[in-house]
């Protein structure tokens, strides 16, 4: 009897392990399948950052190129004043600060610019 009773607790012994095996080779098999889902994730975050900063570059660019055109005029004196007291010009006391005592000086100077520029363009 004792040998049958050995017997039967190796065989129940053998089922645990058995059974604990089946739940490790199932824990490989669910680590295996993460680990690939994760390194799809890390090819999948490597091509959006690419493309982030392919984006990014070209952002860069364009903005470049919108600035390409732009006239910088240095060297004029400026009135600075609200847009109120521009459009109503009745207005006295609102300018911010004057830098110059002629408020058109600026725009007359181009205007005299653009002029000139003409006549040098229809007499020659």
């Amino acid at each position: 009897m004792e040998l049958f009773t050995l017997l039967e607790e190796i065989r129940k012994s053998l089922n645990f392990m058995s059974d604990e095996l089946s739940k490790v080779a199932k824990q490989q098999a669910m680590l295996l399948d993460l680990m690939d889902e994760v390194k799809q994730l890390k090819n999948l975050v490597k091509e959006k950052d690419k493309r982030i900063e392919g984006l990014e570059r070209r952002i860069d660019d364009l903005e470049q190129n919108s600035r390409m055109e732009d006239l910088i005029i240095s060297g004029l004196e400026t009135t600075h004043r609200t847009y109120a007291s521009t459009v109503a010009r009745d207005k006295v006391g609102e300018d911010a600060g004057t830098h110059s005592e002629e408020p058109e000086q600026g725009t007359s100077y181009l205007d005299k610019k653009l002029q000139s520029d003409d006549t040098a363009k229809w007499n020659s």
